[in-house]
């Protein structure tokens, strides 16, 4: 189980405010490329699992969150 801290609640928020941004066409579409790519890396386990395999949230909300919870390990920060 991850660890409650200001920062873990700050990243659930961001993520599921730009989730609902996204689902009501909001949400800058650079920046929605940026998230299927992400999801598309994740494909065969994170969101197969429904899981991230390095934090633990929801990959569909957590893909839209700036900072990666992989330190760069499969896919940077949320480009400009």
């Amino acid at each position: 189980m991850m660890e409650i801290t200001i920062k873990n609640i700050l990243s659930y928020l961001e993520g599921n405010t730009k989730y609902l941004l996204d689902i009501f066409n909001l949400y800058p579409k650079h920046q929605q490329e940026q998230v299927t790519w992400r999801l598309l890396i994740c494909k065969e386990d994170c969101v197969k699992n429904g899981e991230c395999e390095y934090c633990g949230c929801p990959p569909h909300k957590k893909a839209f969150v700036d900072e990666s919870c992989n330190h760069g390990d499969r896919f940077p920060d949320m480009m400009d």
